[in-house]
């Protein structure tokens, strides 16, 4: 490391160190009317908190409206089969666009790619019912876990567990449908392209299923060597079904966001509060002073340090 390259690493925690220093000394010198009038200045500002809550329960409403509040409200035998069809067509429509906006570079509108066309018979004709089958499991579970959080809190074991739970399940539930879905598609093969060949075992491996499916514009293509050649199937549109249950997990991941910044806001408010409360006294003002003395210590030093450097450069 250079000697600019330390100055440069070291300058700004020091900057830092010094300025809340100085600041630090200079309010805790400063008289009390001065630290009331901050005080009640901090206990006005709600820190953004009102319009985080806002949006918490905003959300939390559509929801609850949309999905009802109790588990397998009946408005979900309706509510449930148009969120998925919405959220497929959606993936669909940003696989298309991107097809003929990114990766057709004379702009010419032609039939569909053979993936596509695949991939929509596919999901629309057996798939669908399986991402359905996976959203209703999945609302549940976010249903039980947004009512942990409301109970309990976001860093409550029983909402740490519940969300836990809820990952697992939807995780399991993705890879037991793709691998019946694979195992399915083989079956088929064999029995109409090489009915007297003795069909492979299918592996069960979810970390794998996970990471193939995470590409949306990319099928994943399996190949069977058979007694009458090399096939090639373009897999069911697997990445379809587990961007579905990511965007129903949405709500949740929404809601542990929005909690963790709210009770960041109130605990920033509750430390400064006590902060501020803090100075002015004996003690505060001395750990004040020797903080901003043993950083000014190292700015003299680096500043020095500098000097000699540019003598040397000079010479």
């Amino acid at each position: 490391m250079t000697l600019t390259d330390f100055i440069a690493v070291v300058s700004v925690p020091l900057s830092l160190l010094a300025g809340g220093a100085g600041i630090f000394v200079g309010i805790g010198l400063s008289n009390k009317e001065e630290r009331l009038k901050t005080i009640k200045g901090l206990q006005a500002k709600d820190f953004g908190q009102k319009k985080i809550q806002f949006a918490i329960n905003t959300w939390s409403n559509i929801f609850e409206s949309f999905f009802g509040s109790r588990y397998l409200s009946r408005r979900q035998l309706l509510s449930i089969p148009v969120y998925t069809v919405v959220m497929s067509i959606v993936f669909f429509a940003t696989w298309i666009a991107w097809i003929y906006l990114l990766q057709n570079p004379e702009h010419k509108l032609g039939p569909l790619p053979i993936a596509v066309s695949l991939a929509l018979s596919d999901f629309y004709g057996q798939g669908i019912l399986a991402c359905i089958v996976t959203d209703v499991i999945a609302i549940q579970l976010t249903k039980f876990s947004l009512r942990r959080l409301n109970e309990s809190g976001l860093f409550s074991a029983g909402f740490v567990i519940s969300y836990l739970i809820n990952l697992v399940v939807c995780f399991f539930i993705f890879t037991v449908i793709v691998f019946m879905f694979r195992v399915e598609d083989m079956v088929r093969l064999y029995i109409q392209a090489a009915p007297h060949d003795p069909m492979p075992v299918v592996p069960y491996t979810p970390f794998d299923y996970i990471g193939s499916s995470i590409d949306l514009f990319h099928l994943e293509t399996t190949i069977y060597a058979t007694s009458r050649g090399w096939f090639s199937m373009y897999f069911m549109p697997q990445s379809v079904i587990l961007y579905c249950a990511i965007a129903t997990q949405s709500t949740l991941l929404f809601m542990i966001v929005a909690s963790g910044l709210f009770q960041a806001a109130q605990l920033s408010k509750t430390f400064l509060l006590s902060v501020v409360r803090g100075m002015g006294t004996p003690r505060t003002n001395a750990n004040g002073v020797v903080v901003f003395f043993v950083a000014s210590l190292f700015a003299i030093s680096i500043c020095f340090m500098v000097i000699v450097w540019l003598v040397k450069e000079i010479l």
